[in-house]
């Protein structure tokens, strides 16, 4: 009896962690095919703007839609067993016109910011209108994962790739600025929020009905109330992200930043591959074990040990990074991209680091005490400013690349220290 039980547990985990490695293996390729052609197509210098103009898209989908996807992340696994999808709707879809109205305040506002910042590059509509579709293609992903769907997650995931190469192979030959590219993506994202929601509402019809002594225990201020300290957080966490961009663009032109954000970006794979295998297979089961009972501390635990297997994973991919970056800028953009092996090494590291203290921060939350990060947070801020302006105006791009290593370790020691506070107050 308990061989068969062992048995039904591990082909339990493989079917979950199989179905989760599809889906990002579909997240991987999505962002190969938009960021080979975009970058490939566009250039160093137009794909500089384009960057620019992602970090603006990134200031609402930071401050309102990441929050509010965390919250439903959270929360939904409870809402969907009662069979109550009133308040997750009413949430969505309030958070959606807070995002739409506020992308238009921003917009029609920016002249304004013109007068403060010299050299304000203008924002285009088009990316403030893109945060709202990436959020809402991503609200049927974020609940789909809360309540393990994982084979669906997988489908939704093969579907925008599919749609993505498509849209980019087929209608991108036309595009020569980031305003098209910019509404290309629009495009593929509203495709995918459809797919997404028939594929969830197939899901939810599929269940059994709600018991009939079913309570709901949590309401819509729950979910309002718990993405509150990632909205406060959300500023840093905008300027920690995305400061970088500004700077480098500031002291060494558009061209420059091409260069320095493709680098960046193609640096980043391997780390959000982890993040997004953690937050997918990890993090639901991390919240699920908390509210059902389970002693933090073991939860925790548990938490890190899945954390390093998934760290462990992604070694191959860091080690072909070390010694055939040439090759692999070259096959996921263009060689007009490569600066040299070791700024590639160096930002990749630097972005792995940043990922696991994102990562470590998952500790806070389940001890609901999101804003323990808050000093950490602005700490990291002051680091990547002042590393980032010494090194890139001694040493160029390369300077840049190598600062955002040093912020990254910063980072993640800053965090790993914080929850080694935290779990020490917690047993004296």
């Amino acid at each position: 009896m308990d061989l068969v039980r062992l048995y039904s547990k591990i082909l339990h985990h493989f079917h979950s962690i199989f179905w989760t490695i599809l889906a990002q293996g579909f997240v991987v390729l999505s962002s190969f095919v938009t960021f080979k052609v975009i970058s490939s197509k566009l250039g160093p210098f137009e794909f500089g703007q384009f960057s620019l103009q992602m970090a603006y898209t990134s200031i609402l989908m930071i401050l309102l839609f990441n929050p509010a996807q965390n919250s439903l992340l959270r929360f939904f696994a409870e809402i969907y067993k009662n069979r109550n999808l009133k308040i997750a709707s009413r949430f969505v879809l309030a958070i959606g016109s807070i995002g739409i109205v506020g992308s238009n305040i921003i917009f029609y506002f920016q002249d304004y910011l013109s007068l403060f910042a010299r050299g304000f590059v203008p924002i285009k509509y088009y990316s403030m209108a893109l945060s709202a579709v990436i959020f809402f293609s991503f609200v049927p992903i974020s609940m789909l994962q809360s309540i393990r769907k994982f084979r669906s997650v997988a489908v939704v995931q093969g579907f925008d790739f599919v749609i993505k190469l498509i849209v980019f192979l087929n209608l991108f030959p036309g595009v020569s600025d980031s305003k098209q590219a910019l509404a290309l993506l629009i495009l593929s994202g509203l495709l995918t929020f459809i797919f997404g929601t028939i594929v969830f509402l197939l899901n939810y019809r599929t269940q059994i009905d709600r018991p009939a002594d079913a309570v709901l225990t949590i309401s819509g201020k729950d979910l309002y109330r718990y993405m509150a300290p990632f909205i406060f957080s959300g500023l840093i966490t905008w300027a920690a992200t995305f400061l970088d961009r500004f700077i480098v663009e500031s002291k060494l032109g558009s061209q420059e930043l091409g260069l320095y954000a493709a680098t960046m970006q193609i640096a980043s794979f391997p780390s959000n591959f982890l993040a997004s295998v953690v937050s997918q297979l990890i993090v639901p089961k991390v919240f699920i074990a908390s509210s059902n009972g389970q002693n933090n501390s073991q939860v925790i635990a548990t938490f890190r040990k899945e954390v390093f297997l998934a760290f462990l994973l992604i070694w191959p991919l860091l080690l072909l990074y070390s010694f055939f970056g040439e090759k692999i800028v070259g096959f996921v953009s263009s060689k007009e991209f490569y600066i040299d092996r070791v700024s590639l090494v160096f930002a990749t590291f630097g972005c792995l680091f940043l990922q696991i203290g994102n990562l470590l921060g998952t500790e806070g939350m389940l001890y609901k005490r999101a804003e323990i990060y808050l000093i950490p947070k602005i700490l990291h801020v002051i680091v990547v400013f002042l590393t980032l302006v010494y090194f890139t105006s001694h040493f160029s791009i390369h300077g840049a690349l190598f600062s955002m290593f040093i912020s990254g370790i910063v980072f993640c020691s800053l965090i790993a220290a914080t929850n080694w506070q935290v779990l020490k107050s917690k047993n004296m």
